[in-house]
């Protein structure tokens, strides 16, 4: 058994079942995420099997980038970032108002307030907010 082209090791989550035949993962971490191979052979011959594995997951430690003060009229970037597989969707809100803004970057020129990224996968179903404060004076 292969992982990403190095061996694979049994551990507390990773066991092979007596005859080799079979591994089993438990708990599943991101970490599992990877190729596998799987070569087994005969005196005549052998073959090697491969399985892409995604585990999905997130999203989380949802942030947000850029300027807390900034003067009137000084174009504003917001950038909203994500852990997530596969990548999130994002929403913005200002003030608690929907924007329409459905990118991972929301600009601004003029607007003091709460600006409200919300990452959303839609594998997981799940979703995650962060709030960021501006204030333009």
């Amino acid at each position: 058994w292969m992982k990403d082209n190095s061996p694979l090791s049994p551990s507390d989550s990773i066991i092979f079942s007596s005859d080799n035949r079979s591994v089993s993962i438990s708990p599943v971490q991101r970490s599992d995420s990877g190729e596998y191979q799987c070569t087994y052979s005969n005196p005549i011959s052998s073959e090697t099997v491969k399985l892409s594995l995604i585990i999905n997951y997130g999203p989380d430690d949802v942030s947000i980038q850029g300027e807390d003060v900034v003067d009137f009229w000084v174009r504003v970037s917001l950038s909203c970032s994500a852990n997530s597989e596969p990548s999130a969707s994002f929403s913005w809100k200002f003030n608690g108002s929907d924007t329409g803004v459905t990118t991972d970057t929301f600009t601004d020129f003029k607007h003091s307030g709460d600006y409200e990224c919300t990452a959303w996968n839609n594998v997981t179903e799940r979703s995650a907010s962060q709030k960021h404060a501006l204030l333009v004076q």
